[in-house]
């Protein structure tokens, strides 16, 4: 009878230790995840910056845009660029549908 006590204390404990090991793991997961979206939100924004300066750089520089076109072609994120008139002339990363678009404004 003893010995029933003894076992269920040590299954007991053996749940606890178990208990505490999950605990330890689901809070060292949810640090390392939150770790690598900060990474990630930070090299967004980079990229985001460089892709900002390098079309104030074509708008204030005449010349040479070959730096340009390859900050340009490396974007993986959705972007539309307009005319002064807020009509958009080129989108990237967007799936847009042509077919209920007037001719002129497939261009």
């Amino acid at each position: 009878m003893a010995n029933r006590g003894f076992q269920s204390r040590a299954a007991s404990n053996i749940k606890i230790v178990l208990l505490f090991f999950a605990s330890l793991f689901a809070v060292g997961v949810l640090i390392y995840s939150q770790h690598l979206t900060d990474q990630l939100l930070k090299r967004e924004r980079e990229i985001v910056s460089l892709y900002a300066r390098s079309l104030d750089y074509i708008n204030t520089h005449e010349g040479e845009l070959s730096f340009t076109f390859e900050v340009i072609r490396a974007i993986d994120f959705p972007i539309i660029q307009t005319d002064p008139h807020n009509i958009p002339i080129y989108w990237k990363n967007l799936s847009v549908d042509t077919a209920s678009m007037n001719p002129e404004e497939e261009a």
